[in-house]
């Protein structure tokens, strides 16, 4: 968990500053399909908060979307169907056209429909590197 809070920090900086792309949005679609624990709500909360900290939007725009796109995940999760890993992609880009659709009717902002095919494109690389930490580095009990 310290490792995804430094993550996210980190990259919260960067997104703010120079990406386009929303890559904690996919760190959480992929830890959220890789396992499934209350500790994503928590890392779900924290990245909305310092994103909205940081990129100067209402503060609990990002909290609402992150921990709703977690909720929807964990419940998509169980589904049979998710079993394959390329399922990643649709599901990820429902859920990023959706966030961006959501951040254009409030901000009053342009949806760019080629940020939704890059970052559909970004989530299986981001989905496997997630899955290989949890599996190869973080110690569960039992």
């Amino acid at each position: 968990m310290k490792f995804y809070l430094i993550l996210i920090f980190l990259i919260a900086f960067l997104q703010t500053a120079i990406l386009p792309v929303n890559i904690i949005l996919l760190i959480l679609i992929a830890r959220s399909f890789t396992i499934e624990l209350s500790e994503n709500y928590y890392l779900a909360l924290f990245a909305g908060l310092i994103l909205g900290i940081l990129s100067a939007v209402n503060l609990g725009f990002w909290v609402l979307v992150f921990l709703v796109v977690t909720k929807i995940l964990h419940i998509l999760r169980k589904l049979p169907f998710t079993q394959n890993i390329l399922t990643i992609l649709p599901i990820s880009f429902l859920v990023i056209y959706g966030s961006l659709f959501l951040e254009s009717l409030f901000f009053k902002q342009s949806l760019n429909f080629t940020i939704v095919i890059i970052s559909t494109i970004l989530s299986l690389p981001i989905f496997v590197l997630i899955k290989f930490w949890e599996e190869r580095f973080v110690v569960r009990p039992g």
